[in-house]
């Protein structure tokens, strides 16, 4: 039913209008403008870049964009390790269920498995959110 694939140059129009339907569900709404041209630049870096320092992967479903997760991984402040994070998170409403989640969730642990990351950080999935609420896991 649902698929996972890495983003591609032709994605960028899908990509967008997750991320402004993220951003306009989401409390930095209340502090910020979104900005079309900064989500396309990143989204751009995760196609340039080398894949175990970004990351973009899509969730589809029948052929449709339905979700995306953006993942980086980066130095630890505090010590030599590799750390992942997730710069965004995100499905369609409609589309939100434990498969869907999970497929997600599951791509960002091996992604972050696979290129020697010591743990991940991922903020809260849901509605309004804090932005400062976000949960660490060790790998």
């Amino acid at each position: 039913m649902y698929s996972l694939r890495i983003g591609t140059y032709d994605d960028l129009p899908d990509v967008l209008e997750l991320a402004e339907e993220l951003f306009n569900t989401s409390v930095y709404r209340k502090f910020h403008k979104f900005d079309k041209s900064r989500i396309a630049s990143l989204y751009l870096e995760s196609l340039t870049k080398p894949q175990d320092e970004i990351c973009t992967v899509l969730l589809t479903k029948d052929g449709n964009t339905v979700g995306f997760i953006t993942m980086v991984a980066q130095p630890a402040a505090f010590s030599d390790a590799f750390i992942a994070a997730e710069m965004g998170f995100f499905i369609r409403e409609e589309e939100r269920n434990y498969s869907s989640i999970k497929r997600l969730q599951e791509a960002f642990y091996y992604w972050a498995k696979r290129i020697g990351c010591s743990s991940l950080i991922q903020g809260k999935i849901n509605q309004d959110s804090n932005p400062e609420t976000f949960k660490i896991r060790r790998i």
